[in-house]
């Protein structure tokens, strides 16, 4: 895709590499009715991904929605809050089982993400702090490198999570 100011997803499940280029302060959104969750093997983007932001859904929407990613790769960014001191600087990044949560629950709306990165797993809870859908930024409330007790649960969800989507095989 090249270009474009959003990318709406439907599809449940996306067995191959997604390649975003040219995409800048934009989001992807979840246009599935309901609750949803969708599976996307890799996301390469060319430009940086502010997780949240980029994951934020649509103003006063009501269903959980849920992204999973094997692997995002992206550049490094000097303004990147999330990947600081995570040995990142001047590289690509690379995060694997990705888990992007959106929750609307009036007036509480949060992105939760949890990813690994350099043998770390990391969760991130962000909001819009006016909830005002036009601010492009989320956000970060917290950001936390999981012990490895949890580093295991979340690893485990994330296999539940895939192993649930239509069209996907256990592995």
């Amino acid at each position: 895709m090249h270009g474009a100011n959003a990318l709406l997803i439907e599809s449940e499940y996306i067995n191959s590499c997604l390649v975003i280029d040219n995409m800048e302060n934009n989001r992807i959104v979840s246009i599935k009715p309901g609750h949803a969750m969708h599976y996307i093997k890799k996301l390469s983007m060319s430009n940086h991904m502010d997780l949240p932001s980029v994951f934020w859904q649509a103003e006063f929407q009501i269903h959980k929605k849920i992204f999973l990613f094997d692997e995002c790769e992206f550049p490094y960014h000097d303004n990147s809050l999330i990947f600081l001191g995570l040995g990142t600087v001047g590289n690509n990044i690379v995060i694997k089982n990705v888990i992007v949560t959106h929750q609307n629950n009036y007036p509480n709306h949060l992105i939760r993400l949890f990813f690994t990165i350099n043998d770390s797993a990391i969760m991130v809870v962000a909001n819009k702090l006016n909830h005002y859908e036009l601010d492009k930024n989320v956000d970060v409330q917290e950001i936390i490198v999981l012990s490895p007790e949890a580093k295991h649960k979340y690893e485990e969800h994330y296999i539940s999570l895939k192993n649930s989507i239509p069209n996907h095989s256990v592995y």
